[in-house]
């Protein structure tokens, strides 16, 4: 259970620095059980920006697109 803990620490880590080389201000990624949550700092959220963060997101963890929830924090 810890070590679980700490791998989706650092892989939380690392999208959010991923979300922030591709141009996001500000990332927040958490993981729950069945789901990611993804807050991004970004003043126009457009569809493209989504796919993009869902690309980023699927490509590096095991959660589908329907898993992954997109957040806009202004």
């Amino acid at each position: 259970m810890k070590m679980e803990i700490v791998a989706n620490m650092e892989l939380e880590s690392t999208l959010e620095g991923l979300l922030v080389a591709k141009g996001f201000d500000d990332a927040i990624v958490t993981f729950g059980s069945t789901s990611v949550n993804v807050v991004v700092k970004d003043a126009e959220l457009t569809q493209a920006k989504v796919a993009q963060i869902l690309d980023i997101v699927t490509t590096e963890t095991q959660y589908t697109a329907g898993e992954v929830k997109v957040i806009q924090a202004e």
